[in-house]
């Protein structure tokens, strides 16, 4: 299966270059039932989601739609109403009876204007509106979010339609820009995919595509494990990685991203015999779409109990697309007054809610006495700092730190001398908080403003264009590493795609050649001819 998946990324790459794919429909991803990918393939590397559940729910139901519409009750009016499309998680989830609802994402298609689908928008809202008691608009830039049910309370108990606000020429064109591969799958009264879709949605596969990463992407991968999902890796192989962990006892780690490693050992028989390799993925840290531990949904929305601090610390960030603002009627959206709080206790030994990051502690812990160097101290410096207060106001705060810290440490060693004796770090903290409090607001504030401000004037709000990349890896894209760089161990293997290089290099030969009728072929149709040639394979 190894040269069928090559075959199908090369393909998908003349797909991609073109923008224009084969449709798909739900026969071609049940062709793909019973396929046992676990034995498929001999060079890739196959990075396995949950052991115990991986020979689970393999095959596509027999009625999909039922379970979709089990949990998004309107979803089938409104898709064959209007020029609007189901498509990603909830309906690939749909197919294998995942109950992990919560969202739904929704795209506009068509030959329409920004301001029909704005109009279309509005409609669907009001339908909601007059349908629903217990409704919640909510909207940023990027996206307008309908809420159905108690958002303050359990989310488990509310749905959330989530309407992308951007125009793509065909349904097809929105799935063929997702950067993972189970959700490239839409919902239109019917279930379509790509012909890649196809196959990694009926096997349940992720293909890891180094050049379409986001800063949600991994966190995104590791998701989709919870899902039955596993991970291809085609720029290694298993003869690579043999080499690396052939002879060890233990786990190499052999391939890392921002915040994932990917950890592979040796699988033995009886006698001890090495019969193949297991590879997990793990997080080195939390994934976040910034260094300010904010975890950001893919068009920027964050829906939760806390969105008013969430809206302070990407405001904070100075991503004025990201705040959110709500109301509880469709006409509220557009004077709604957004909400924010900024944290009350800058520097707390809580789980949440710090600023400090660990790279950013060690600095300061280094000129302290080794008594507070403990994981209690070390966990109040924690998370971003300088997306909260900014460069020029960090020193300030080590500064403040140091004394804090050091407060702390003379309690601590006070204590453990026998001694009733205590410096009062607890007013320290306190006017610690008050002073960066009122930092942070200032920095908040004229971003909060800039936010209304652009959507009030539809600035930047919507997209009326066609994209090679899925948006949130368009807006943030955080790959700064070369590829090869990207493989630990010396293990990347570059993954040709196309026809044979042989056969390519011969025609380009014969089109450089001044004699005979492949002289006069352009370059570009010669381009075209290629392309039709790893298509018809």
């Amino acid at each position: 299966m190894d040269e069928e998946v090559r075959v199908m990324l090369a393909k998908e790459m003349v797909y991609l270059k073109n923008l224009s794919w084969p449709t798909c429909d739900i026969d071609a991803i049940r062709s793909y039932n019973g396929v046992d990918i676990t034995k498929a393939f001999k060079k890739y590397v196959l990075v396995n989601g949950y052991d115990d559940y991986q020979h689970e729910h393999k095959t596509v139901v027999v009625n999909p739609e039922e379970n979709l519409l089990k949990s998004f009750k309107d979803v089938k009016y409104i898709v064959s109403k209007y020029p609007v499309i189901a498509a990603g998680g909830a309906v690939f989830k749909s197919l294998f009876n995942i109950n992990q609802y919560s969202d739904i994402d929704l795209f506009f298609y068509g030959n329409i204007s920004e301001a029909v689908a704005r109009a279309t928008l509005d409609e669907i809202l009001q339908y909601f509106q007059e349908k629903y008691e217990s409704v919640m608009f909510e909207r940023n830039q990027n996206v307008t979010n309908v809420i159905i049910g108690d958002d303050e309370g359990d989310y488990k108990k509310t749905v959330k339609y989530q309407f992308v606000h951007r125009v793509f020429p065909t349904k097809i064109s929105i799935i063929g820009a997702f950067d993972l591969n189970c959700s490239s799958v839409y919902y239109d009264g019917e279930y379509y995919t790509t012909p890649l879709g196809a196959f990694c949605v009926g096997t349940k596969l992720n293909i890891f595509n180094y050049y379409r990463t986001s800063p949600s992407y991994e966190y995104r991968i590791r998701k989709y494990s919870g899902y039955y999902c596993s991970t291809l890796l085609t720029n290694t192989s298993i003869s690579a990685i043999a080499k690396v962990v052939g002879n060890s006892n233990h786990s190499d780690e052999i391939f890392y991203t921002k915040s994932t490693r990917l950890s592979v050992y040796p699988v033995r028989d009886a006698k001890r015999r090495t019969v193949g390799y297991a590879a997990r993925f793990c997080y080195r840290n939390k994934p976040t779409n910034d260094d300010d531990n904010v975890i950001v949904g893919d068009y920027g929305a964050v829906t939760s109990s806390k969105f008013k601090i969430s809206n302070a610390r990407v405001a904070a960030s100075g991503r004025a697309d990201c705040v959110i603002w709500r109301s509880a009627t469709v006409e509220g959206l557009s004077n709604a007054k957004i909400e924010y709080e900024v944290d009350k206790k800058i520097l707390c030994n809580t789980k949440n809610e710090h600023i400090m990051t660990l790279a950013e502690a060690a600095p300061l812990l280094q000129f302290l006495d080794p008594a507070i160097k403990n994981q209690k101290l070390i966990q109040l410096l924690k998370n971003g700092a300088n997306k909260w207060i900014g460069p020029e106001a960090l020193p300030g705060l080590a500064e403040q730190v140091v004394r804090y810290l050091s407060c702390t440490a003379t309690n601590d060693i006070y204590s453990r001398a026998g001694l009733n004796i205590q410096v009062n770090s607890k007013d320290l903290l306190r006017e610690i908080n008050r002073q960066y409090t009122d930092i942070i607001t200032n920095r908040i504030v004229p971003v909060i403003a800039k936010a209304k401000a652009d959507a009030l004037a539809q600035n930047g709000t919507w997209a009326i264009a066609m994209s090679r990349r899925k948006w949130s890896a368009s807006m943030l894209p955080h790959t700064d590493i070369p590829i090869r760089e990207f493989f630990m161990q010396n293990i990347y293997e570059p993954l040709l795609l196309g026809i044979p290089e042989n056969i390519e290099t011969l025609l380009r030969l014969f089109v450089r050649n001044k004699v005979g009728p492949w002289s006069y072929i352009p370059k570009d149709v010669l381009t075209i001819i290629i392309e039709k040639l790893i298509c018809s394979n």
